[in-house]
């Protein structure tokens, strides 16, 4: 039977993914709304081989869905269908589904070599064996339903089996069978599958299952023990059971590479397991367990699959609707896409390398109370990018103390750090240090390269997975006699929304006044070049200034010094714009030095800059007008626009009045640096994180529609800095200096930056004591903001090497800007005195926005002052 098309979504309405990885189509699932039996809990991909030996049939590649019906504890239909997947037929639904009763199937399993159809079905406690489409000239036809022996446990039916898997060389389908009165796995004969179940091979399981992998090679079968956390290896052959291997997580669904031995056990949601949202790698020719991948592994992974051809590993998580792509010689994440809905099962194409994921949940995008959706994704082989890190500013001159604090977040790793010095300095240093997985590490770069030298930082990762690092620079008494420190992540070439070199770097804030001394570090790693630079002045201040023609040698450090009359020159505002004349990408940050004079405080900051037209809509979660701080909005428009101010207080403790939000409007005028002080506006002792939304010209930012306040037709790109100035502030009221940030992207550009996760690599509770008093230390926070909805994030403080991280549960309401006391809760948790790392997760994948400011007092010889930074945020 064939029938119209299914419900194809155009590309242009797909979301965007990540390098290679595309989506080709998303196929609606037909059926009837009213009853929910479009629910696909997994996809099948095979050659119908009846239709590649016929000449005459044009569409041998298929896909099979079985739906479940109902909804809550009210069961509905379930039905199989096929559809054409070549290129001329994509999409093509193949029947009109074929009836599986009222019975909930949970797995899909398509043997292409027997051209039989295997699907569990849960509510009738069977195996249901179907023959395949023959040429698409007949149906999928049902030839036998294998009974397990059940006894129902619930008033619906059976409530088994939930997980099957086939060895298709031998034909044989291992079903687990767990129930309060069996744990067991039993053996189908798919080549004679009327054997009554009393005669069939039982394995005892003493467990649930929640996933089964087989290796055809060597005929062993893997079992994913969640209780037990653990993988069971069963020898094919004569049933007997090998061994166990620990994992130290709860396995879900687990897939096999056949060519180097690799089992990958996803690891969904278990409350308080250290080792959730994460996918565990195990040796299966030496039955050892390796690490657990976690950088790059989305919210509540469910299943895993491998493509052999192209040796890469793909992980669907159903929370935040991921798609994560594996590299398996190196096991780091090298691509990941948003699905539009929620991703459960998973098959691939190992010729044409197209992944299918069976999809649930409403989606706007089909028809209305259309739940099911499969999507086709095209991942072509490639060769991902060695995990790189580059920062571009550093010094080891008189007064200044560089650092790297570098987190590997699951592997033991060793990293290449490269060091390039300024002209006249030497050539590249290079240095090689291992990482102990799951812990942070210290790298002094003084020790590294000496003194008197200016420094530009390349790490590599070269095991090729993901490390998160920042560069902590210290300084006393240097340029404008400024004390103080700095934080960086650095530009990574893995992490999405942070990739870089760029040909184009913005920065709103930095002033050239009396005190202010303002600098550009440039570098353009493997190309000399040369780059425009713009400066952008205050009201009153003059019109913009164009330097031009500036020159980066090749892999050499640059440093413009923007109050020199040949740049910017004195006593003026400014915002920088930097520009490749040949659109070659190059780094850039910018430090600056102030005194006492004009700010009333002695210290520096440094910006990393923004790209071209950043955002429309974006939020800085740290900010106060406390007595001891000032906090500043530095803001710049090309065109004229108004931006709507949200300023939300901080949640006040149980007893407390709340304060209002406040919300605002800011006129900005084309090509002009707009300076706005939040203590006038906001009055004193406030903490408040802020959102900044685009209006365009809307008078008074009124929003079209009142339930979308943050949504306007007209928004226009703008560029923003939020630097904040210190004194006699935080641990022993000692600290005093500066910090600055560019802000995060909000929702407003989802999928592809969704903040729902964020690595700080740097963070301490040390301090020091002299007679059991507090003489000196630093001070760790996190400051957080859930603008939309009410949530709970958990916070991971990752240690040295064999220590155990230390978790926090953080609830965040709705529209309130949150502190956490990260010294506090390591101190009590861990000791004093430790350096540490963080991770910060939403396990319900919705939108927050954190910093990390840090404040010091009387450290390395008197510094005093503080450091702040985003990390890195997916």
């Amino acid at each position: 039977m064939v029938l119209a098309l299914a419900g194809v979504i155009p590309l242009v309405n797909a979301p965007q993914a990540q390098a290679d990885l595309t989506p080709v189509a998303f196929i609606g699932i037909p059926g009837n709304p009213l009853n929910f039996d479009k629910n696909p809990l997994d996809v099948a991909y095979g050659i119908d081989p009846v239709c590649a030996a016929d000449p005459f049939c044009s569409d041998p590649r298929q896909i099979y869905v079985a739906t479940y019906g109902g909804s809550g504890q009210t069961p509905g239909p379930s039905r199989l269908y096929t559809f054409g997947v070549d290129s001329g037929s994509m999409g093509f639904q193949w029947n009109a589904g074929i009836d599986l009763g009222y019975t909930r199937p949970t797995r899909t399993i398509y043997n292409q070599t027997t051209n039989q159809i295997f699907i569990p079905r849960q509510r009738a406690g069977d195996v249901a064996i179907l023959t395949g489409t023959v040429g698409h000239y007949t149906d999928p036809v049902l030839d036998t339903a294998v009974f397990l022996g059940f006894s129902p446990v619930s008033p619906y039916g059976n409530a088994e089996p939930f997980w099957a898997e086939l060895n298709k060389t031998t034909n044989k389908l291992y079903v687990p069978r767990v129930n309060p009165t069996m744990q067991d796995l039993v053996v189908i004969d798919g080549n004679d599958p009327y054997v009554p179940i009393d005669n069939l091979p039982k394995i005892p399981l003493t467990d649930s299952a929640n996933g089964i992998a087989i290796d055809e090679a060597t005929n062993r079968i893997f079992v994913a023990r969640p209780t037990h956390k653990d993988i069971m290896v069963i020898n094919g052959n004569d049933n007997s059971v090998i061994g166990f291997v620990q994992t130290w997580a709860s396995p879900r669904g687990i897939a096999f590479n056949p060519v180097n031995g690799k089992l990958y056990a996803a690891n969904g949601i278990v409350s308080g397991e250290a080792n959730e949202n994460s996918v565990t790698v195990v040796d299966m020719n030496t039955y050892a367990t390796m690490y657990h991948i976690r950088a790059g592994i989305g919210i509540d992974p469910q299943n895993v699959q491998v493509n052999p051809t192209t040796n890469r590993v793909y992980v669907t998580s159903r929370e935040n609707r991921e798609l994560a792509v594996v590299n398996s010689v190196t096991d780091g994440v090298i691509r990941v896409a948003r699905t539009i809905a929620f991703p459960m099962g998973i098959d691939v194409d190992p010729v044409n390398n197209i992944i299918f994921t069976s999809a649930q949940g409403f989606q706007p995008m089909l028809a209305p109370g259309d739940p099911g959706t499969i999507e086709l994704w095209s991942d072509p082989p490639s060769s991902p990018p060695t995990p790189t890190l580059y920062f571009p500013e550093g010094t080891t001159r008189p007064g200044f103390q560089s650092y790297l604090t570098v987190f590997a977040p699951d592997v033991n790793t060793t990293v290449t750090v490269t060091y390039e010095l300024g002209p006249g300095q030497g050539g590249p240093i290079v240095k090689s240090y291992g990482l102990a997985g799951g812990s942070r590490a210290t790298i002094d770069i003084n020790a590294d390269v000496g003194a008197n030298k200016d420094v530009s930082t390349r790490i590599v990762s070269d095991s090729g997975r993901p490390v998160f690092a920042e560069r902590v620079m210290y300084f006393n008494g240097v340029v404008v006699s400024s004390t103080d420190g700095t934080a960086s992540p650095g530009f990574p070439n893995f992490w999405q929304n942070q990739s870089a070199p760029r040909d184009f770097y913005f920065f709103t804030e930095g002033t050239t006044r009396p005190g202010f001394s303002e600098y550009l570090t440039l570098v353009s790693p493997s190309t000399t070049q040369t780059v425009d630079i713009t400066y952008y002045f205050g009201a009153g201040q003059g019109a913009p200034k164009l330097v031009s023609g500036v020159t980066l040698p090749a892999g050499e450090r640059v440093t413009i010094h923007v109050n020199n009359p040949s740049q910017a020159g004195p006593d003026k505002d400014v915002s920088t714009k930097v520009v490749s004349t040949s659109s070659t990408p190059f780094y850039a940050e910018r430090p600056m030095y102030f005194d006492a004079s004009t700010i009333g405080v002695a210290g520096g900051h440094n910006g990393m800059g923004l790209p071209m037209n950043p955002f429309t809509d974006t939020v800085f979660p740290e900010g106060t007008t406390r007595p001891g701080f000032r906090t500043f909005l530095t803001l710049f428009s090309e065109t004229d626009q108004r931006l709507k101010s949200t300023y939300y207080q901080a949640a006040a403790p149980s007893g407390e009045t709340q304060k209002q939000n406040v919300v605002g409007e800011i006129f900005l005028p084309a090509n002009e640096r707009v300076t706005v002080e939040l203590g006038p506006v906001l009055g004193g002792d406030s903490d408040i994180g802020t959102r900044l939304t685009s209006c365009g010209n809307v008078p008074d930012c009124t929003p079209a529609d009142p339930s979308k306040p943050y949504t306007y037709a007209g928004a226009l790109p703008f560029y923003a800095e939020r630097p904040m100035y210190f004194s006699g502030v935080s641990i022993g009221s000692g600290a005093a200096g500066g910090t600055v940030n560019t802000p995060i992207t909000t929702l407003s550009y989802w999928p592809s930056s969704m903040q729902s996760e964020y690595y700080l690599a740097e963070g301490t509770n040390r301090f020091l004591t002299q007679d059991w008093t507090i003489t000196g230390g630093f001070q760790t926070y996190l400051t957080l903001l859930s603008p939309e909805v009410t949530q709970t994030v958990q916070v991971m403080l990752y240690l040295g090497p064999g220590e155990t991280p230390v978790k926090i549960d953080q609830f965040l309401p709705k529209a309130r800007r949150v502190t956490v006391d990260l010294n506090f809760y390591s101190t009590f948790i861990a000791g004093p005195n430790k350096d540490f790392a963080v991770h910060v997760q939403s396990p319900v994948n919705e939108a927050f926005y954190l910093e990390r400011p840090m404040y010091f007092w009387n450290v390395m010889g008197g510094i005093r002052g503080g450091t702040l930074s985003t990390g890195f945020h997916n």
